[in-house]
């Protein structure tokens, strides 16, 4: 559980953070909304590339921790 609220919490940053970045860009440059536009799409892009990453690292843990899966007995070994 605490690592969903993880994943949330790197998506919800991420976004927040390129909103962020592209309003100052907007505020500094003059760029209109362009910049907030850009920003939001960056950092929701970015934010869902690094949860699916660290989502896949957790996989392969958990998956490394529990240690190989039984085996299925073919229909030949009766």
């Amino acid at each position: 559980m605490a690592q969903g609220y993880r994943f949330i919490g790197e998506v919800v940053g991420g976004v927040l953070m390129g909103a962020g970045f592209g309003w100052l860009l907007d505020r500094f440059a003059g760029t209109g909304p362009f910049g907030l536009v850009f920003g939001l799409l960056a950092g929701t892009g970015i934010s869902i590339f690094i949860a699916v990453r660290a989502a896949a690292k957790a996989t392969n843990e958990e998956t490394a921790k529990a240690g190989p899966l039984p085996g299925v007995p073919d229909a030949d070994e009766g």
